[in-house]
């Protein structure tokens, strides 16, 4: 999935999203999100990731263990953004037919506080 308002342009090989998939397959993984390091004044712009504590797999994937909405600076678990790209495990759909539209028709598909 890629955010229609984000351009990655990456001079690498693979490219990014290449590099994203490389590392779906390798870990078995049933969600992928592609992130980039930002500077402490541009993360509450992005969602920020946070990271599982010790939980590193090599120097370029990691797992996570939650993705904060534009955090404020001084709250940000992470300088890592969200770079607009995911990759879902066929897994994703079965859990998409459970959910009910937030507002309106929209689906939100992901971390969602429940009122009680």
């Amino acid at each position: 999935m890629a955010y229609g308002d984000t351009i990655i342009n990456s001079g690498q090989t693979p490219n990014f999203v290449g590099r994203m998939i490389e590392a779906h397959l390798k870990h078995n993984a049933t969600c992928t999100l592609g992130v980039r390091h930002v500077s402490p004044e541009m993360i509450s712009r992005y969602g920020a990731v946070k990271p599982v504590a010790g939980e590193e797999i090599d120097a370029d994937s990691f797992q996570i263990e939650d993705v904060v909405e534009k955090p404020a600076r001084d709250e940000a678990p992470s300088h890592m953004a969200v770079s607009a790209r995911y990759i879902f495990g066929p897994e994703i759909f079965g859990e998409i037919r459970k959910l009910r539209p937030a507002s309106g028709e929209e689906l939100y598909i992901g971390p969602q506080k429940l009122d009680h």
